[in-house]
């Protein structure tokens, strides 16, 4: 209730920082009650039993954004030499 009332009354020259710590603890609570979900629970075996294809997927868009990044160094880096000055400057 606290954490309702800290996002509607508005007090002059008081600072209701401190009461955030409340709207945190609900959200953290609402997390709780998703353990009773089946479909949270469908849902977290479906991950489970594609654990090693979603790793593959990251492995590999990391492979080619790191070619790509490379790529993009060797062809601009001449022309725009302050914009790609380095290879994790491409990346970012």
């Amino acid at each position: 209730m606290l954490a309702i009332l800290s996002g509607h009354i508005i007090f002059r020259n008081v600072d209701l920082r401190f009461l955030r710590i409340f709207r945190l603890i609900r959200v953290f609570h609402a997390f709780k009650l998703l353990r009773y979900s089946k479909a949270v629970e469908r849902l977290r075996d479906v991950f489970e039993s594609i654990k090693s294809e979603i790793i593959l997927f990251g492995c590999f868009s990391i492979i080619l954004l790191y070619v790509s990044a490379t790529g993009i160094y060797y062809f601009e880096s001449m022309v725009q030499p302050e914009k790609f000055s380095s290879i994790p400057e491409c990346l970012w």
